[in-house]
């Protein structure tokens, strides 16, 4: 999937607690097999978005419809979920 509207005040020194963070919000929706956060080149700094790959497909359409019903946060930042393609 798709996830935007992450935190682009995330730098080296917290990408990995972010993406822990992020991986474990996602298993609570099916087996996650790598969750991505961009960054820009130079700074390092978060873009804002990322994706997460999860081991089965159904689980990807849970997860965006439990954002359109009650919605995703990550550390109080309210974020999106698309289907990737």
């Amino acid at each position: 999937i798709f996830v935007g509207g992450l935190d682009t005040q995330i730098d080296d020194s917290m990408i990995f607690f972010i993406l822990e963070t992020l991986k474990e919000y996602c298993e609570q929706f099916g087996e996650v097999i790598e969750a991505l956060i961009m960054r820009e080149k130079e700074s390092k700094m978060s873009k804002g978005y990322g994706f997460v790959i999860f081991k089965f497909d159904k689980t990807v359409n849970e997860i965006i419809n439990y954002g359109k019903t009650i919605g995703h946060q990550l550390n109080g930042k309210v974020f999106e979920c698309k289907a990737a393609i």
